[in-house]
């Protein structure tokens, strides 16, 4: 067997493979996302170390229940730089433009993974709201377009 160098996995990439494991795949399936044998990637999983603070951030991502916000804001302030990484991810996957502005104090944290993690959902929040901003342009120009269909065919007189 031909050996690998170490890999050293980022936050985001942990967050991923808890999240893959969590829905249920295979060790085997979530190292082979990453190049690896299923050993490699086994002691992650099992690692106590991993904060519960983290994964409590990640799993509120998913939950859509507006009670849940206060929560995620306050983790985006944590001493601890997985949660503050794991709550500015939640808080992109909830698909709400108006909680960028929230993660923009992260853009500037020491830590280098809670930054990324920072720009990646201050990114996507923007092309969410600029897919909105679209969607509703297209529905405005139709309803203008089928108006002055009406008017220009005569049956609006």
């Amino acid at each position: 067997m031909k050996r690998r160098p170490r890999i050293y996995y980022s936050a985001g990439q942990r967050s991923l493979m808890w999240e893959r494991w969590r829905k249920g795949e295979t060790l085997h399936q979530i190292a082979r996302l990453f190049d690896r044998y299923h050993s490699s990637i086994q002691g992650i999983l099992s690692d106590a170390g991993v904060s519960g603070r983290a994964t409590a951030a990640l799993l509120l991502g998913r939950d859509k229940d507006p009670d849940v916000l206060p929560a995620l804001r306050d983790a985006l302030s944590d001493k601890d730089a997985s949660v503050r990484a794991a709550a500015a991810h939640s808080i992109a996957v909830r698909n709400d433009p108006a909680l960028s502005q929230d993660l923009i104090p992260l853009l500037d944290d020491k830590r280098e993974s809670v930054r990324l993690r920072a720009a990646a959902g201050y990114l996507r929040l923007a092309y969410v709201k600029a897919q909105d901003e679209s969607a509703k342009a297209r529905v405005r120009g139709k309803a203008g377009s089928s108006s002055k269909a009406v008017i220009h065919s005569g049956k609006g007189k």
